[in-house]
């Protein structure tokens, strides 16, 4: 395989692949993809329509089983005298016997992630310690920065690469897989929102009570490299707590009845603020105050026994959110949105001639809706308060 210095985790071996024997190299990218290096004594078996399964061990003995897509990449070497060499990437890889019955602990590698700590018993530099520790719906959460995280630091605030960037360790408590995922799912759509780059974890190690490692398992994952805007500053740990603290609960309670919509907004807010043109930005951003407002006044047309309708006018969407999550918004703010969605969503123009205020006085004012529907209310970056390279913390509760 290609450098090592690409994976996060690298396994060796021999086993089947399709049941030919092979000899292997599997590696995980810290950009989520999964690939695997095989070597064929003689030339590989077609594949199926139901894609490929891999079961093997390591030179170490580590049991391995995987699977994939129908598809093989192309081949690296071919050497009709000797070995016939190919490429192919993978769904899922679990190496060792994935037993959750005895699982206490999970730790979840992340991309992206850059914060300051708050365990000073920790290392790091100054005051931004190495580990941010926190309670999250009763469990105990620790956040801990991989070794090399200095050396990577730039490469992903400039939008270089992806990187993993720290570990986040979570108690099971009782949880079965799948929510224990679900949770950490929501984890990483928070952070996505509040920092402006797809965080996104790759693989976990499952643990026992005596912190032994059970199995691990490997997910072909999304991820990215660019970046958007940062909303919360997470260089402070006690704004980062408060965020997810306060967040995480209010993004359960949203979830719990109108789901996967703040998934989409994580998803849709990081691939539009990443994007080239400033009216793409503003089309998707206006979309999403749409669909956060038509579900919530959906949700209030039930519980009144009112009949739901097919769309309801943008101004009482913005008003709606205003009233429900006590938004501190004024009604020319209102007013001033509702122009400027209606002139790019109808003619794909902006409403004034200064588009780039047009534009920032608009999405300061979703930036201020999605915080409050995320429980949030202190400090954030205004984007319509410029400070040379960076951005001025205001106090969300401070009208205009």
């Amino acid at each position: 395989m290609s450098e090592t210095a690409e994976f996060t985790s690298l396994y060796e071996g021999s086993g089947k692949l399709n049941q030919q024997d092979c000899e292997f190299e599997i590696g995980h990218r810290s950009d989520g993809h999964i690939a695997m290096h095989c070597d064929f004594a003689d030339w590989p078996k077609p594949l199926n329509a139901h894609g490929i399964t891999f079961c093997g061990r390591t030179d170490s003995g580590i049991r391995l089983e995987a699977t994939g897509p129908n598809q093989r990449l192309q081949p690296i070497a071919v050497d009709f005298s000797d070995k016939y060499s190919y490429y192919y990437g993978l769904w899922h890889l679990t190496a060792d016997e994935p037993e959750w019955s005895k699982a206490h602990s999970v730790t979840f590698a992340l991309t992206n992630f850059l914060y300051c700590g708050n365990d000073a018993n920790s290392g790091g530099r100054g005051t931004c310690y190495n580990s941010l520790n926190l309670k999250l719906d009763g469990s105990d959460i620790v956040f801990r920065r991989v070794d090399d995280y200095y050396d990577i630091y730039n490469t992903v605030v400039t939008g270089e690469s992806t990187k993993v960037t720290c570990e986040l360790t979570i108690e099971v408590d009782g949880r079965s897989r799948d929510e224990l995922r679900k949770m950490v799912n929501r984890i990483c759509d928070l952070l996505t929102i509040s920092q402006g780059r797809r965080i996104e974890w790759i693989n976990y190690r499952v643990y026992d009570a005596n912190s032994s490692l059970i199995f691990t398992y490997h997910e072909n994952r999304r991820t990215d490299p660019r970046r958007g805007f940062v909303l919360v500053n997470f260089q402070n740990a006690d704004t980062a707590i408060n965020f997810l603290k306060n967040g995480f609960p209010a993004f359960e309670r949203f979830d719990s009845t109108h789901p996967t919509i703040l998934n989409g907004v994580a998803n849709v807010m990081f691939d539009t603020n990443a994007a080239r043109f400033t009216i793409t930005h503003a089309l998707s951003m206006f979309c999403m105050v749409d669909a956060l407002g038509k579900n919530l006044l959906d949700k209030q047309y039930l519980s009144q026994g009112k009949q739901l309708q097919n769309s309801y006018p943008i101004k009482q969407k913005v008003e709606a959110m205003k009233s429900t999550y006590n938004v501190c918004l004024c009604n020319s703010e209102i007013e001033f949105f509702r122009l400027s969605r209606n002139s790019v969503v109808h003619e794909l123009k902006f409403h004034t001639r200064d588009t780039k205020v047009e534009y920032e006085k608009c999405y300061h004012i979703f930036h201020r809706l999605l915080l409050r529907i995320l429980d949030y209310e202190y400090l954030y970056f205004d984007i319509t308060l410029p400070n040379g390279s960076v951005f001025n913390e205001n106090n969300l509760h401070s009208c205009p």
